[in-house]
């Protein structure tokens, strides 16, 4: 019997603890809305109403005000500078460039290319046929006229022997 007696002392201690906090959660509302900190209809006074409204922009006869029409701002285009194109930073290596050509006219019929080469500069042509396969490079060589394939081999020659430092 004395564990049930304790029982219904907790529960009458709960009970009487909710009761109090809701007291004062409903003391304290009601008491902020007398002293117009809350505004509740009916309850707060009508001269702190008038006061607080002029403190907060609100208006006494509780008509909603007018919204301000905003003016929508003029779209002003302004034409932009063109931005210098950046430089480039790297440097361009003939050599690389001259295999790339290479490997693509290692593909090509030679009769055709005899066709492309002619245009070409002799120190050019000599680097990029110098990158060719060789049978490849015979065969083009051999379909130039003789004076032609002359020079462009002295010129593959005279690159051949320059020494890179």
């Amino acid at each position: 019997m004395a564990n049930n007696e304790g029982k219904k002392k907790g529960k009458k201690g709960l009970v009487i603890g909710l009761i109090v906090f809701l007291l004062l959660a409903v003391g304290g509302v009601v008491g902020t809305a007398f002293v117009g900190i809350l505004k509740i209809p009916g309850i707060t006074p009508k001269k702190l109403l008038a006061k607080n409204s002029k403190l907060y922009g609100e208006s006494k006869d509780k008509k909603p005000a007018k919204e301000a029409v905003i003016p929508t701002p003029k779209v002003i285009v302004k034409k932009e500078k063109p931005k210098p194109k950046p430089q480039p930073t790297t440097k361009f290596d003939p050599i690389v460039g001259a295999q790339r050509v290479a490997d693509v006219w290692s593909l090509m019929d030679t009769t055709k290319l005899v066709e492309v080469a002619k245009s070409w500069k002799d120190a050019d042509l000599a680097r990029v046929i110098v990158q060719m396969d060789e049978t490849k490079a015979a065969e083009l060589l051999t379909l130039f006229d003789p004076k032609k394939a002359s020079e462009i081999s002295a010129e593959i020659a005279k690159q051949q022997s320059q020494v890179k430092i």
